[in-house]
């Protein structure tokens, strides 16, 4: 009988003040997790820039420093690591992008 009151209540009665001050809490809260989520997406976006400096520095480095000492095969074996660092770079980055809720 309770149950039936409260339903009546809530849907066949007009919003109370309550009501409203309740939904725009909500509302609030809801904007303020969207904006953290946000927050968390750029900050991604600026680790996945520096990760991507810090892999063509050590690239560089790894060239300079072994050029001429390795053989073809050991050569090849490097390029290797670094393509497949590449390769999951541009995957992270795809992700991120996919995933970044376009700014108002």
């Amino acid at each position: 009988m309770i149950l039936a009151f409260k339903w009546l209540m809530s849907h066949l009665l007009p919003a109370t003040k309550h009501d409203i001050k309740r939904l725009e809490r909500k509302l609030n809260e809801m904007a303020n997790t969207l904006d953290d989520v946000l927050a968390d997406v750029q900050s991604e976006k600026t680790v996945v820039d520096g990760i991507s400096t810090l892999i063509s520095g050590l690239k560089q480095q790894v060239a300079d420093a072994l050029s001429g000492v390795l053989t073809a095969e050991q050569q090849a074996k490097v390029d290797a690591i670094f393509a497949g660092v590449e390769a999951n770079k541009a995957a992270l980055s795809a992700n991120l992008v996919a995933n970044t809720p376009s700014q108002p």
